[in-house]
């Protein structure tokens, strides 16, 4: 019961940074979108979301848990559920064993912002499965959702 509690306060800290990096990353491209003339505004976005086929092409460096998580809220911002799926559980395939390993590791609730960043996997990790959990809500497939949610909540 302690490892459950745990891993949801952990959880909710997480969601609360992860909508404040998306609101700052939407803030970050809406004046560009809006400056961009009417019949423009498709190619502003474009070079955005030709950024994941690139980078799967790059041999580049490893992303951290922390810049995916920002990218799946974007996806999934933007109602995209191919790609939702796609950017959480690369996430969660890059990060997932080191999530548990944090996991194992809570002794008790992170309360300073260094024990919770001590923690970044296993949020990141936790937010991209509530991130498909809602994705496949918005999608119907309440099955899948409720799986997603239970990963985020058992585990």
């Amino acid at each position: 019961m302690m490892r459950e509690s745990l891993f949801i306060s952990v959880i909710c800290v997480s969601l609360a940074g992860c909508v404040s990096a998306q609101e700052n990353v939407t803030a970050a491209t809406a004046p560009a979108t809006q400056e961009a003339a009417p019949g423009k505004q498709e190619a502003a976005l474009a070079p955005q979301a030709a950024v994941p086929a690139q980078e799967a092409a790059a041999p580049a460096q490893k992303l951290s848990s922390g810049e995916l998580v920002v990218k799946c809220w974007e996806v999934h911002g933007k109602k995209d559920h191919e790609a939702t799926s796609k950017h959480t559980q690369h996430l969660i395939d890059l990060y997932q064993e080191e999530a548990k390993t944090q996991q194992a590791s809570l002794k008790k609730l992170p309360k300073s912002k260094d024990e919770i960043m001590a923690a970044q996997a296993l949020n990141d990790v936790a937010t991209a499965f509530f991130i498909q959990g809602e994705s496949f809500r918005d999608q119907g497939k309440n099955q899948e959702a409720i799986n997603a949610f239970r990963v985020v909540v058992e585990k």
